[in-house]
């Protein structure tokens, strides 16, 4: 699947952040900003691959904050998993909606702090893989 391209003629505009194709091959596309345009680069040129990955680009990847995930949890249950795991909610929705048909609706709150324990360590989880993530990508 490629990226559609916009027709090499130079009077034509080029709008910032705008995807272009490069003088380097039809296959490699990049964005233009007005930085590459002041230097003096070609309009459709699009800037370097030093410029675009530099040594010095962060990637920061979202984070959950456990303490919301737990509150959640304890509070609202099942729904308030979704906010740090769907599969999570999932499971122990079922669980509750078992747990009130087999009792008459008298055990319907006992999975709430199991939702709040489980909402945490899936909370935790994520922080944990977008730390090693993040990690990863600032030593490539």
């Amino acid at each position: 699947m490629s990226t559609p391209t916009r027709p090499q003629s130079t009077d034509l505009p080029v709008i910032e952040g705008e995807i272009i194709s490069s003088s380097t091959g039809p296959s490699y596309t990049a964005y233009a900003s007005s930085a590459d345009r002041s230097a003096g680069a070609h309009p459709y040129a699009g800037p370097s691959i030093q410029r675009l990955f530099g040594p010095t680009q962060q990637v920061y990847l979202g984070r959950k904050s456990v303490l919301l995930a737990g509150l959640l949890g304890l509070l609202l249950g099942p729904i308030g998993m979704l906010y740090s795991t769907f599969f999570g909610a999932l499971v122990t929705g079922f669980v509750t909606i078992l747990l009130a048909v087999v009792t008459l609706g008298h055990a319907t709150l006992f999975p709430f702090p199991a939702c709040a324990l489980w909402a945490m360590w899936a909370a935790f989880r994520r922080n944990e893989r977008a730390r090693a993530m993040e990690h990863y990508l600032a030593g490539r």
